[in-house]
């Protein structure tokens, strides 16, 4: 959705009396915090093509309502509200598109997980392990750090076992 300049000069206007507001009574930076992003997501600022294409789209609109507030505030007072608005331009963080897979967290009660390592730990030290029991595992949502620790299980298990035949 594109903003017409009426549009975009009524929210400019808004944003700069919020940040006049802001520095001289120190009251409503959530509201101009609010005002500022709500106005660089609809006028474009935030779809640059990169992380510092994109804070830089917004310091352009910094600047843009400094220059509103102007008539309206010392230099000094000027100067601060800047660094203030500076501060939210850089603190963007772009929304993520989540891509492929991602890791579920915990759905096995923690006592049955316990219960569940010792068996596993077994079957999979096993010579008949495979591949499909890590599979079962990942189906049920387990952890990173539970499949490294039965690695080093299974290969620890192996190796003494390996040691033990010879």
């Amino acid at each position: 959705m594109e903003m017409t300049q009426q549009e975009y000069r009524r929210k400019l206007a808004k944003v700069a009396d919020l940040a006049v507001d802001y520095v001289k009574n120190d009251r409503g930076y959530n509201q101009m915090l609010d005002a500022f992003n709500e106005l660089a997501e609809q006028c474009g600022a935030n779809k640059g093509i990169n992380e510092e294409a994109t804070i830089g789209r917004r310091k352009l609109l910094v600047q843009s309502v400094c220059i509103k507030s102007l008539s309206k505030l010392s230099k000094e007072s000027t100067d601060w509200l800047e660094t203030q608005l500076n501060d939210i331009a850089e603190d963007y963080e772009p929304s993520r598109i989540h891509r492929g897979f991602r890791r579920q967290i915990f759905s096995l009660p923690r006592m049955s997980l316990s219960l569940n390592f010792k068996r596993l730990t077994k079957s999979l030290t096993d010579s008949s392990a495979n591949l499909s029991s890590f599979c079962r595992l990942a189906r049920n949502g387990i952890r990173c750090s539970f499949f490294k620790l039965l690695v080093s299980r299974i290969s620890l298990s192996r190796s003494v076992r390996n040691v033990k035949n010879k």
